[in-house]
């Protein structure tokens, strides 16, 4: 690991060979929840596991599954349990139950995310 407590300068690229940027959220039960299982904003402002079809409070999909970690996490805090990296942007598998009918789509807010299946 890298620490640096001042302005850092690179002159060439970065390069980050894992597929997407996620950030830490605080997750209800996040010991049971798998990697691609689509989250929804629940009671005070904790995300939980969707549990019916079309779901208007998504907020994303934990990230790391089918193999595409994250290649960046945003707000990762040290020791915290609870949380897990919600993909943001780029590739990111996710699963869906016998409740969900699959889509290429994932409703949220006011527009849609598309999704690689797999």
């Amino acid at each position: 690991m890298v620490e640096a407590n001042g302005n850092v300068q690179v002159k060439g690229d970065i390069i980050l060979t894992n597929a997407d940027c996620a950030e830490d959220f605080d997750i209800a039960n996040a010991a049971l929840v798998e990697p691609g299982t689509v989250m929804v904003l629940g009671e005070e402002g904790v995300l939980k596991p969707s549990d019916r079809a079309y779901d208007k409070r998504v907020a994303g999909v934990v990230s790391g599954a089918g193999g595409y970690r994250p290649g960046i996490v945003l707000d990762k805090q040290p020791a915290q349990g609870n949380r897990s990296p919600i993909a943001l942007q780029a590739k990111s598998f996710a699963r869906w139950t016998r409740i969900m009918r699959p889509s290429r789509w994932v409703t949220c807010r006011r527009r849609r995310t598309r999704l690689a299946t797999p």
